[in-house]
C-alpha cells in the first residue's frame, strides 16, 4: 500500500514552493479542482442531418456512458466552478431534514414519512457553487458535496484527491478522488451519486489522471442509483478541468515550478 502525505506549500519572499516528501509516495492534494464545461464544437453529418457531437468537457449521462445521448451538460458555476478539496459545498433543501429522520411526503397524514428514499423535498433554499444548474428531463438539476446525505442520512467525508507519483507516464499520473459526498437534487428528490458501482455496496474512488506539468485532470466514475424514480439505473460522471494548489492565477506557474519538481524528486528517489 502506498504511503500518503499532504501536498504542502511553503511561502517565502512572496513566492510559493512545494515541500517535497522524503520518499516516493502517493500525494494528497490541497486546493481546488476547477471544472471545464461540456463543449459540443464538432459538427457531424448523419443520414443527411447535421448534429452537434461531444467534443470535450464535463458531463453526466444516465443509463450508458454516452455524452451524445441522455446527457447533462455540466457547466461551472459563475460563483465558483470548482470542487474544494477538504471542504463541503452543499445545497440546502426545504425542509432541511435528511432521510430517514425527516419528511418524505406524508400523504395520508399519519405523521410517518412515505414515498421513495430521498423524495419529498420542497425546493432548495441554497445551491452549491460547483456547477450551474443543468437541465435533465427538462428539470433544473443541482449537485452538491453534502456533509449529511439527504437520501440516506449518512455522514459523509469531504472531497479529497491523491496523485500517485509511482504510476505515471511522463508527467501524466494516476489520480483518484473520494467523492462519496456527491449528491444530486432533481425534481424534489435527492440521489446519492458518489462512485458506487452497486447501489447496495460501499462507495469507491473516482479514478483518472492528473498532468503534473499542466494541472489538467480527468475523473470518471459510475454510480448506481438507490431507490427513487431511477432506482437501479447507472449514472456516469466525467469531469475535466485543472487542479489549482491555490485559487489564484499563479497556480499555473506553481505547477511548472512546484509539482513538477516534486514529480522529478519522486522519480529520482526510485533509482
Amino acid at each position: 500500500m502506498l504511503k500518503k502525505t499532504k501536498f504542502c506549500l511553503a511561502v517565502a519572499a512572496g513566492s510559493l514552493t512545494v515541500l517535497a516528501p522524503s520518499f516516493s509516495q502517493a500525494v494528497a492534494l490541497d486546493g481546488r479542482l476547477y471544472v471545464d464545461g461540456y463543449t459540443s464544437a464538432s459538427m457531424v453529418s448523419i443520414s443527411g442531418s447535421t448534429i452537434t457531437s461531444y467534443s470535450s468537457g464535463s458531463y453526466f449521462a444516465m443509463g450508458a456512458n454516452n455524452p451524445n445521448g441522455n446527457v447533462g451538460r455540466l457547466q461551472p458555476n459563475a460563483a465558483g466552478g470548482y470542487i474544494e478539496l477538504g471542504s463541503f459545498q452543499n445545497f440546502v433543501t426545504n425542509p432541511d431534514v435528511p432521510h430517514p429522520q425527516g419528511w418524505q411526503g406524508d400523504t395520508n397524514g399519519d405523521g410517518i414519512p412515505d414515498g421513495a428514499a430521498g423524495a419529498g423535498y420542497a425546493g432548495l433554499t441554497s445551491t452549491a457553487n460547483i456547477f450551474a444548474p443543468f437541465s435533465f428531463f427538462g428539470v433544473d438539476t443541482y449537485v452538491g458535496t453534502q456533509p449529511v446525505s439527504y437520501q440516506s442520512g449518512s455522514v459523509n467525508t469531504a472531497p479529497t484527491a491523491d496523485v500517485d507519483l509511482n504510476n505515471c507516464v511522463g508527467t501524466v499520473c494516476a489520480f483518484t478522488a473520494d467523492l462519496s459526498s456527491w449528491e444530486v437534487y432533481w425534481n424534489g428528490s435527492a440521489f446519492q451519486q458518489g462512485p458506487r458501482p452497486v447501489n447496495t455496496g460501499p462507495f469507491v474512488m473516482a479514478t483518472g489522471t492528473l498532468n503534473t506539468a499542466t494541472g489538467q485532470y480527468v475523473l470518471d466514475w459510475k454510480s448506481q442509483i438507490y431507490q427513487g424514480p431511477f432506482s437501479g439505473v447507472n449514472g456516469f460522471w466525467h469531469l475535466e478541468g485543472t487542479y489549482s494548489v491555490v485559487p489564484v492565477p499563479a497556480a499555473a506557474w506553481l505547477f511548472g515550478t512546484g509539482l513538477v519538481g516534486l514529480f522529478g524528486f519522486a522519480r529520482r528517489n526510485k533509482h
